[in-house]
């Protein structure tokens, strides 16, 4: 894989978080699945699990990992992305989005 292509999936994964975090923020400002008088399903206790500041702490997580590995706003583009160790991680936290429209193929581990 080119560093191109690394520069994609990191595009892809960085458009991803941002729509993580705008689903958690909106979640967090209007509430779901607690009924009015209190109580809540199965489902949503178990979704409850994974609240809006988890998911904000996640993104905030997954950003970071990224960022560590490599930052596309310097002005020395890392060649050895696509054979070193960022590729890997980065096609590993695509993983939950490989059923999303702009998913590729060749992004599998």
């Amino acid at each position: 894989m080119t560093v191109l292509c690394a520069a994609d999936l990191y595009a892809f994964l960085l458009a991803r978080f941002d729509e993580d975090e705008r689903v958690a923020l909106a979640l967090k400002n209007d509430g779901f699945g607690i009924y009015p008088d209190g109580h809540a399903d199965a489902g949503v206790a178990f979704l409850g699990r994974f609240d809006e500041d988890r998911m904000l702490g996640e993104v905030e997580a997954k950003r970071r990992i990224l960022v560590r590995l490599w930052n596309p706003d310097e002005v020395i583009w890392r060649e050895d992305i696509a054979s070193g160790t960022a590729l890997p991680v980065f096609k590993a936290l695509a993983l939950p989005y490989d059923r999303h429209p702009d998913y590729r193929e060749e992004w599998q581990l």
